[in-house]
């Protein structure tokens, strides 16, 4: 089942490695996996890239100041580490200009 990012089939290992897996799966075959709507969008906020496109496209959509959005850290587990915001700006204070570096 030799598909995904280093050989693997992308179960197992983080799930930040298993987002990237997928959306390197799908950019091989041409697509983009957030428009292939298997799921809710998800971002990395640490990659900078994937900061900007969060805080500049769905932060500023309708209603993106009244819904709940949860924050997980790639290698949490069991909710361990997991926090929810209201609206987004609590993650633009914890994220500021997209330059923080996940740790």
């Amino acid at each position: 089942n030799n598909i995904g990012w280093g050989g693997q089939s992308c179960y197992g290992g983080t799930k930040g490695a298993q987002m990237r897996c997928r959306m390197e799966l799908a950019a091989r075959d041409g697509c983009n996996y957030d428009s292939l709507k298997i799921q809710p969008p998800q971002y990395r906020l640490w990659i900078q890239e994937e900061c900007i496109q969060f805080f500049q496209s769905t932060c500023t959509a309708e209603g993106a100041d009244v819904r709940l959005w949860i924050e997980k850290p790639s290698g949490g587990q069991h909710g361990v580490g997991m926090s929810v915001h209201r609206g987004c700006d609590a993650l633009k204070k914890r994220w500021g200009a997209c330059k923080k570096s996940f740790a």
